[in-house]
């Protein structure tokens, strides 16, 4: 059987452009990987973000993956409520603070207390 040269193209045509099922768009490609990744930890998820009398608030709060819980403040820290904040800044900041006593390492050896 000889079909005309037109219609073969066609038909070929036709068959090529088919896009397979599996190269279909899903409704979960709609928003890049790099926006899922920012939606956070189920650990945070699975916390009350309520505020208000009787509930629970994150402000102020020392999340176990920031390490271990750092120790009361010392006499000289006034700005009690801040105090994990404080301490969060300066371990970011500084890789030698130590909470205990409020202070990091210069490169020349000397201590120095965290004003953050």
């Amino acid at each position: 059987m000889f079909l005309p040269v037109a219609r073969m193209i066609g038909l070929a045509l036709a068959i090529g452009s088919a896009a397979p099922a599996s190269a279909q768009s899903h409704p979960d490609d709609r928003h890049p990987r790099s926006q899922q990744s920012q939606r956070g930890t189920d650990s945070d998820r699975r916390q009350p973000r309520t505020e208000g009398r009787g509930r629970s608030s994150p402000y102020g709060e020392w999340k176990d993956g920031w390490g271990s819980r750092p120790p009361a403040p010392p006499k000289h820290f006034t700005r009690k409520s801040d105090w994990n904040r404080h301490v969060r800044a300066c371990q970011q900041r500084y890789r030698s603070y130590s909470a205990r006593t409020d202070n990091y390492r210069m490169p020349n050896g000397k201590a120095r207390r965290c004003t953050l």
